[in-house]
């Protein structure tokens, strides 16, 4: 294949995970869930419960939530820690600034 020649093994993958990067961000609940966080953030508040997420943002369930700051976890842009029963999610600067400098 002509394509085996320009792009390696490397190349592929990146590209790959780029587009799950991206993939992740693009979706309206996840920017909603993404921008709470900011917002909490600036108020003081480090990171937040998944139950403090859905309340606050009134989604459908607590696994509905769950499952798009795991996506939104597994994209570099979030990050968690549990303590106790609870998991509480907060921006990932790192992962944030790399979409916010895509071109």
């Amino acid at each position: 294949m002509v394509y085996t020649k320009v792009f390696t093994e490397e190349k592929i993958r990146n590209i790959k995970i780029n587009g799950s990067k991206i993939r992740a961000i693009n979706h309206k609940l996840r920017q909603r869930i993404l921008i709470f966080l900011l917002e909490s953030r600036a108020k003081g508040f480090d990171s937040k419960s998944v139950t403090d997420v859905y309340v606050t943002l009134r989604l459908k369930s607590e696994s509905v939530t769950s499952q798009h700051l795991g996506i939104l976890k597994r994209a570099g842009y979030v990050v968690s820690k549990k303590i106790g029963k609870n998991v509480y999610y907060s921006i990932n600067q790192d992962g944030l600034d790399w979409a916010l400098n895509l071109k």
